[in-house]
């Protein structure tokens, strides 16, 4: 077993040690924190089907031993009566409260049927605790729910020890047996959670590798999987009969998924595009493979079974937004912005231009024609095309130097301030 990881959260720890571990630039910056991630759970060995029954029975069985031990209390049934009002107030997902809702139409109506029953017993003037209890089981709260809650009630009872009880609706004593008791069920699902995911957590990197191709930093990707292995874990359910990592992985996956839409782009785009880029993706991959060549939109859209108008609008959104102030190549040069058209210019700019222009071509008027010729295509004037001395060297019958010399004179003719003022003036 590993020496140091207590949690998927570990990874953090390891990179918070060098914040520049974290940035999205060169893989470098992540390889020190990676590489002592990956010492660390490499030699951890991945768990036998029968161990996988084992852990997730203790989960199981020790969730429901803490929903028992507390759900008799009063002050349990007030609290999730209350956060339940806020969510609904406040507009925000109501289901996070509860394991059991929207899991299909009759789960939903057991869970309101048993708040309905929650409300009406908690307002008697003495709750029947049997009743709160079969109650909450009924209404199967989100584990996060209960360990904060046991959390807060253990913290208040500390501090506040005549205001918790009064709050719960229990005897102090009687209240510190509850919470000891539910504290044993909550160290017993603690420590089997952070077996199962100790584990697996090379699953995660496993997955991740597909994902790298995507502009989020793969220890960025890592911790987010491993969130959505926590989240696998406590959803698990060994009476199933299947294998961990078979129903880890979609829900590592679906972290990945909404890591890359929230992170890897200006402008986020629908998870459901962001899924099917992954799929257009691995068939490219696939078909490339096989055929030796690049496969055609036709042939991508077959193998993923959609229209071409589908795969279309993927393509169209594969491109990455930019910085305006991003060089072109990683080592400096120019920037995005150098090679963007010039913006359109002002029309009092454009008429001094133009007035320009003709200045020019008016002193070139005084010049010999074979020297005029020389400057035009020189300058690119007439053409907004230059030229080299040997290009107009080789057109005109002459050597590269002497191309030069008639420019110079002519360059130096033009400039005298004679010639040069009425040029000047419009400028």
């Amino acid at each position: 077993m590993p020496r140091h990881i207590n949690s998927p959260k570990s990874f953090l720890n390891v990179a918070a040690e060098s914040p520049a571990a974290l940035a999205p630039t060169p893989a470098a910056s992540e390889k020190a924190p990676l590489s002592a991630y990956l010492k660390d759970i490499r030699d951890t060995p991945v768990l036998t089907a029968e161990e996988e029954r084992q852990l997730g029975r203790t989960l199981r069985e020790s969730m429901e031993g803490l929903r028992a031990a507390i759900g008799g209390i009063p002050g349990v049934s007030r609290s999730l009566l209350a956060d339940w009002a806020e969510t609904e107030t406040q507009g925000r997902v109501a289901a996070r409260l509860s394991e059991r809702y929207q899991t299909n139409r009759s789960d939903e109506a057991e869970v309101l049927r048993a708040l309905d029953a929650l409300r009406q017993e908690v307002q008697e003037a003495a709750p029947r605790q049997e009743v709160l209890r079969a109650e909450i089981e009924a209404f199967c709260p989100d584990p996060h729910w209960l360990l904060e809650w046991l959390a807060d009630a253990e913290a208040s009872l500390a501090a506040h020890p005549r205001t918790s009880v009064a709050k719960t609706g229990l005897p102090a004593d009687l209240l510190r047996k509850r919470l000891a008791l539910a504290a044993q069920h909550r160290d017993a699902y603690l420590k089997a959670r952070s077996t199962f995911v100790e584990h697996n957590l090379r699953l995660v990197l496993h997955m991740a590798k597909r994902f790298r191709s995507f502009s989020v930093p793969f220890s960025d990707l890592v911790q987010e999987g491993n969130m959505g292995l926590v989240r696998a874990v406590e959803k698990f359910d060994e009476r199933r009969g299947f294998r961990f990592s078979t129903y880890a992985a979609w829900w590592i996956q679906q972290s990945f998924i909404r890591s890359i839409q929230k992170d890897s782009r200006v402008v986020r785009l629908p998870a459901h595009l962001h899924e099917m880029m992954i799929r257009s993706r691995d068939a490219e991959a696939g078909l490339r493979s096989r055929l030796s060549r690049e496969p055609t939109r036709a042939e991508v859209a077959e193998a993923l079974a959609v229209d071409e108008s589908q795969l279309s609008l993927v393509e169209q959104n594969r491109s990455e937004a930019a910085a305006i102030d991003t060089p072109m190549i990683d080592d400096g040069g120019p920037t995005l912005a150098m090679r963007l058209a010039a913006p359109k210019q002002d029309p009092a700019d454009s008429l001094d231009q133009e007035t320009i222009r003709q200045r020019v071509a008016g002193l070139l008027r005084g010049v010999e024609p074979r020297a005029r010729a020389i400057v035009r295509q020189r300058f690119g004037i007439g053409t907004d095309t230059p030229r080299t001395l040997q290009e107009i060297a080789d057109d005109m019958g002459l050597s590269r130097e002497r191309v030069r010399q008639i420019e110079k004179r002519t360059v130096e003719a033009m400039l005298k301030p004679a010639l040069a003022g009425r040029l000047q003036d419009a400028i």
